[in-house]
């Protein structure tokens, strides 16, 4: 069924691509974004601790991107990481949670590119996104959890992104590149991983999108009770040189 799903999103996007027009020079360049939660992966701490939310503040992050065109499609690459980190209450006004979660992401798809200024070219893009996300979390004066902080296990999720930019002219071989991205982190692949089934702290240490298989409303050891989606909305900036 994912290979299903997966193998029709990469015909949708080559086949669309096929009407694009773009840029035909090979393109590298870096920058930084901000990226804010968005569904289930935002919320406070104490939304992280009741297991409704992943509890992330606003993300910061930097990345390198790149334009090619093959098979006569304009393309975009990027490899972007990013960091967000947040701390508040849990349980109670007397329980601290501290959270960094963190995501590495590598992106691949088509553009299309619209002449309607000599000034500034705007464009939008759309393609997969495969990500690394994990984290770190701690935990004081709670009562069904253990004072601890511990590295949370990475996972890797296959996402789907949208965006929409503007190229603006430094000089004839460079430009500013800002857009913004809509991210679907894990539409596909949602999964439930715990090294025990003995304590509530289990479910916390992956990223555990799932629902619990064996949730059931009075277990505070067994309380994520659906599955969880992972967005983002992120802004970037890049300067990008033609090579």
């Amino acid at each position: 069924m994912k290979t299903d799903v997966i193998t029709k999103s990469l015909f949708f996007i080559m086949g669309a691509s096929s009407v694009a027009s773009g840029q035909s020079q090979l393109q590298f360049g870096g920058g930084g974004h901000i990226m804010l939660p968005v569904g289930d992966y935002g919320g406070s701490t104490n939304d992280f601790y009741l297991g409704s939310k992943y509890g992330a503040g606003v993300g910061l992050g930097f990345h390198f991107k790149s334009r090619f065109e093959f098979a006569g499609i304009p393309w975009m690459a990027s490899m972007e990481y990013s960091i967000f980190k947040n701390k508040g209450n849990g349980e109670s006004s007397q329980g601290e949670i501290e959270l960094d979660r963190r995501i590495f992401s590598l992106r691949l798809g088509p553009e299309w590119f619209l002449d309607v200024a000599d000034s500034f070219t705007p464009y939008v893009s759309a393609g997969l996104i495969l990500n690394n996300m994990g984290g770190d979390a701690g935990f004081k004066k709670i009562s069904t959890v253990p004072d601890t902080a511990f590295i949370q296990q990475a996972g890797e999720r296959l996402g789907l992104g949208i965006s929409g930019g503007v190229l603006i002219p430094l000089y004839p071989e460079a430009n500013f590149d800002i857009s913004l991205n809509y991210n679907l982190l894990n539409p596909f692949n949602k999964v439930w991983v715990a090294d025990s089934r003995e304590r509530r702290v289990d479910s916390y240490g992956a990223i555990n999108d799932s629902q619990d298989p064996l949730f059931s409303p009075a277990d505070t050891r067994h309380f994520i009770q659906r599955p969880r989606s992972i967005q983002t909305l992120q802004f970037t900036i890049t300067v990008i040189f033609q090579i």
